[in-house]
């Protein structure tokens, strides 16, 4: 085997869903999100990466949190993910911040 000639292969970290799965996953999450996803669609020309980023969010914040952000979004007509992800940063308590949490040791009284 040689050098490789012709175009790198696209190395793809995350799994892109397709745009029903993503819905239907998002959807059970709540009405808010069901309508939210809805007017994203009819805003975006290509609403699946979005919606796969939007989904993204339930790795690293609360759905309760996750349905907040997107229920303020929504009453102000915004209908970009990353605001969205800026809201969770600053007014939400992220799941790796529980984990840190008690992932630290005791203080020693001694």
């Amino acid at each position: 085997m040689g050098r490789y000639i012709g175009l790198p292969p696209v190395f793809i970290h995350a799994k892109v869903l397709k745009l029903a799965e993503v819905r239907q996953r998002l959807s059970a999450m709540g009405g808010v999100m069901e309508k939210y996803t809805e007017k994203l669609i009819l805003q975006k020309k290509d609403p699946t990466p979005a919606l796969n980023a939007l989904l993204a969010l339930k790795v690293h914040y609360f759905t309760e949190d996750i349905l907040k952000a997107v229920s303020r979004a929504m009453d102000h007509g915004v209908y970009d993910i990353k605001t969205i992800e800026r809201f969770l940063k600053t007014h939400a308590q992220g799941r790796d911040a529980i984990k840190t949490l008690f992932d630290q040791l005791p203080d020693d009284e001694n």
